[in-house]
This record gives C-alpha cells, structure tokens and sequence, in this order.
C-alpha cells in the first residue's frame, strides 16, 4: 500500500496533484481491477497530501464511476482527463 501512495506523491511532486492521483488510481487497479473503492480513497489521500490539506475529502469516490475507473485500468483513451 506504501508503494501505490509513493508512486502517486512522486507523480504529484512532478507532474502536479490531479497527475499523482491518475498515477494512484493506476497502481492500485493493476493490481486488482475490481478494487474501486480502495483506489478512490488512496487517490484522495495523494491529492490532500500534495495539496497539504489536513483532512481527506472523498472526492474521488463521489465523482469517479465504475465505468471511468475501468476505462482508466483499461489505458482507455481520454480516461485521464476524466479524472
């Protein structure tokens, strides 16, 4: 789990904070596609730490659907500005 969220804070810290959570997403559902839940609030914990919020807002799990999130697994075309 350590590994998923430095990949997307090394993502962040280079390509900014919207980069590091697509990063995130990624990395979590290579490793199993059907682990939405897990890799919204692991997106949404990069995002508040790039941004140095004190809190994680669930912003990911409330915009993001399934359908997105698979296309994004998938490498689909345009997946990434959906986020």
């Amino acid at each position: 789990m350590g590994a998923w969220l430095d990949v997307g804070l090394e993502r962040a810290r280079t390509h900014g904070p919207l980069s590091g959570c697509v990063a995130t997403l990624r990395a979590v559902l290579e490793v199993d596609d059907r682990a939405e839940r897990t890799a919204c609030l692991f997106s949404d914990v990069v995002l508040a730490r790039a941004l140095n919020w004190k809190t994680v807002l669930p912003i990911s799990a409330h915009h993001l659907t399934k359908t997105m999130l698979r296309d994004l697994a998938a490498d689909g075309q345009g997946a990434e500005l959906t986020v």
